[in-house]
């Protein structure tokens, strides 16, 4: 029995942020096993070619979107040019997220404003305009938050994510709660994911 058996996904478009490599491209990589078209996005356009490639060879149906989630200004017509291809967005995995190594003591204001643009501000906005556009018109969707176990019980400064990206991963841990209190009676679900650690690939910007 294979994964589509359990949980067929064909006709519905998922949007991965961050989702030329580690767990983006991973979670795209089961949406598109389970039959769904998959909307990746990141920063840089070579990184998205190579996992578009490596999706494509999976017989996935991709689309890259190059785009900065730390301009607030992109995220509408990202959501609208999805929507304007592809007519709708079943789910949405706010995947992308920055790391700053520093001690809070010495953390810079472009540090934080970095991770909190990318990390909280753009998760919540992408969240409101898909549910806005999409979601709650339809009455259907799911969005997931991918937080972090750190948020929940610290870890040592001594690692890739460090400083204030681990009290930023904790607050995203909780938006779904807040979103949910909108008040609107549709079938969506929104939740966070907490992966603990785990081996990648930490590469100075």
């Amino acid at each position: 029995m294979s994964l589509k058996d359990l949980q067929n996904l064909e006709g519905r478009v998922a949007l991965v942020t961050g989702g030329s490599r580690g767990l983006g491209l991973q979670m795209a990589e089961v949406l598109g096993e389970l039959g769904a078209t998959v909307v990746i996005t990141a920063r840089k356009k070579h990184e998205l070619e190579d996992a578009a490639a490596t999706l494509t060879k999976q017989s996935v149906k991709v689309e890259t979107v190059v785009n900065d989630l730390q301009d607030s200004g992109s995220v509408q017509p990202l959501v609208e040019g999805i929507l304007e291809r592809h007519g709708q967005i079943d789910v949405v995995i706010n995947n992308a997220g920055a790391a700053w190594g520093e001690r809070a003591e010495d953390h810079s204001l472009e540090a934080w404003e970095k991770v909190i643009n990318l990390n909280l501000t753009a998760p919540f906005l992408l969240s409101q305009m898909v549910g806005k556009l999409s979601m709650i018109p339809r009455r259907s969707g799911r969005i997931i938050n991918i937080a972090s176990i750190a948020g929940l019980v610290g870890k040592s400064l001594a690692s890739c994510q460090q400083s204030l990206t681990i009290p930023a991963k904790a607050v995203l841990s909780i938006l779904p709660a807040l979103l949910l209190r909108s008040g609107h009676n549709t079938t969506s679900l929104l939740m966070p994911l907490r992966p603990a650690y785990f081996r990648r690939k930490c590469r100075p910007e």
